[in-house]
């Protein structure tokens, strides 16, 4: 997997809270990886975003003096806050860090490693991780730079501004991607910044949402990713039958229940169908919202649900298994001047993380 590196190194003149690091990093939602004592995988299951980090050794060293257990982390609170629905069901591709995936030793106290060709909103929250856990443990959130070009020095651990940190993660992607169309490896699909901050806003807010709207019942389901058509789209659930919160998607994946029989159980059908169908046919019925994102609030299924959601399937939908869950790789909201790109990603998984 191809990674932006992010490095907490000691402040001049200053000992590093080992104590405090190893707090923090305990109290987190990092998980260990599998064979690696040293490298722990942040996950956030509302925005899809992680990452690794690994200790350095004066941490690990630190740690076997009483420090808290780092291999048992708390369970992450967004576990299971994915709709149960067939996209839900199948294994997301979630990538398989193991210690593999592991970048090699490195002197500082904390590597963050961000994969390559993910949305910028992935450095960003690496950051909020991180800006906390340097102020805890007295260090300084710093990059490789390139060394003195005339002198020949290795490059050497600078501290760095947040400014100069994106600017650093623009560049190594714009002098990657060249490599990646040479080797075949392209391409990449490129999304707006809007679009993946309409993903990443919602979900983000959706746990508040949720909260006001517990009283009334309805669900406020999140944005999933779907491969669709050769490309990676947004989707929502749409249980016709209960009250819930539509957020603009590309797609909804529409669940009607059915009887079987007279004495049968229910079981449930599923469709996928483009969001402009749903929302003409749904507005006239629900309540429009635009903050974070749009959204429809369909409190009361209306009376005439049943022939409406017929209408909706009759006037265009498609199989289920012609959108498959997917992840974040191979995508990027970065302006990499040439965009060399096509509707289907043949990328190498490894070298997009996935």
């Amino acid at each position: 997997m191809i990674s932006f590196e992010i490095y907490l190194i000691a402040e001049d003149g200053a000992t590093t809270e080992v104590g405090s690091v190893l707090d923090f990093i305990g109290s987190s939602t990092v998980e260990p990886i599998r064979g690696s004592p040293s490298s722990f995988v942040y996950r956030n299951g509302d925005t899809r975003v992680q990452f690794t980090v690994t200790l350095g050794e004066e941490l690990l060293s630190g740690g076997q003096r009483g420090e808290p257990d780092l291999l048992n982390p708390p369970v992450p609170e967004h576990a299971d806050a994915l709709v149960e629905s067939s996209l839900s069901r199948a294994r997301h591709d979630e990538e398989a860090f193991d210690g593999d995936d592991v970048p090699s030793f490195q002197t500082a106290p904390v590597t963050v490693s961000v994969p390559l060709f993910h949305p910028t909103f992935f450095l960003t929250e690496a950051l909020a991780f991180l800006e906390p856990l340097a102020q805890v443990g007295k260090l300084k959130i710093a990059c490789l730079s390139d060394g003195e070009e005339d002198s020949g020095s290795d490059p050497q651990l600078m501290p760095v501004t947040n400014e100069a940190l994106f600017n650093a993660w623009l560049d190594l992607h714009r002098s990657v991607y060249p490599q990646l169309i040479d080797a075949a490896r392209t391409p990449i699909q490129f999304w707006t910044k809007e679009e993946c901050a309409h993903f990443y806003d919602y979900n983000v807010a959706r746990e508040e949402l949720q909260h006001a709207f517990n009283s009334e019942g309805v669900e406020v389901v999140p944005i999933q990713l779907a491969r669709h058509e050769g490309r990676v789209k947004t989707l929502c659930v749409w249980r016709v039958d209960r009250p819930v919160v539509l957020p603009a998607t590309d797609l909804i994946l529409v669940e009607r229940p059915r009887r079987r029989g007279l004495f049968g159980g229910r079981r449930v059908e599923e469709f996928i169908v483009t969001t402009p169908e749903v929302w003409t046919r749904l507005q006239p019925f629900t309540e429009q919202r635009y903050d974070p994102v749009p959204m429809l609030i369909c409190c009361h299924p209306p009376e005439s649900s049943s022939s409406l959601v017929t209408d909706i399937i009759e006037a265009g939908s498609e199989s289920v298994d012609n959108a498959q869950p997917t992840g974040f790789g191979g995508i990027t909201d970065l302006d990499l001047a040439t965009r060399e790109t096509t509707a289907n990603s043949d990328a190498d998984p490894e070298m997009l993380g996935e």
